[in-house]
């Protein structure tokens, strides 16, 4: 992520191509945000509580730095443990934490910020700027594509 985001303008950070699904930088932002959750060496993980912090979402040099930040702080973990876990399903005005792990929570932002980054795809292809095929591609999906093309 941190080398497409290298190759835009702040332009192109910030353009949402009046699609209403957000910009570049918005899904950039989100995707950091649960990390940071994740990553605040609590015993809940609260992934409702965000800073939503507008410079992540708007400056390129910002959301670097904070992906750079979480690269460091994962390369840190070292044990699993035991969390509970907020995240609205719905909007029901009260969340109850579901029991996890943190080895299951990696999992999850792993697979959300995939998620995040196909949209991501989607909106640099929409704007004709080079991008990897397998950006925002599943690992499962590229394990299948190359079992079936070998």
């Amino acid at each position: 992520m941190i080398e497409f985001i290298n190759t835009l303008s702040e332009i192109q950070f910030n353009d949402g191509l009046n699609m209403n699904s957000g910009t570049i930088g918005a899904h950039v932002r989100h995707v950091v945000e649960h990390y940071q959750s994740l990553l605040l060496d609590a015993d809940t993980i609260d992934y409702d509580n965000r800073s939503r912090n507008t410079a992540i979402e708007t400056q390129p040099a910002m959301a670097i730095n904070s992906l750079n930040s979480i690269i460091f702080e994962l390369q840190k973990l070292i044990a699993d443990k035991a969390v509970d876990v907020l995240c609205s399903t719905n909007t029901a005005p009260q969340t109850n934490p579901t029991t996890s792990s943190l080895r299951r929570e990696l999992v999850f932002v792993h697979s959300h910020t995939t998620h995040h980054m196909a949209i991501i795809r989607i909106l640099a292809l929409s704007m004709m700027l080079p991008i990897s095929m397998n950006f925002g591609k599943a690992a499962s999906t590229q394990k299948f594509e190359h079992n079936v093309q070998s």
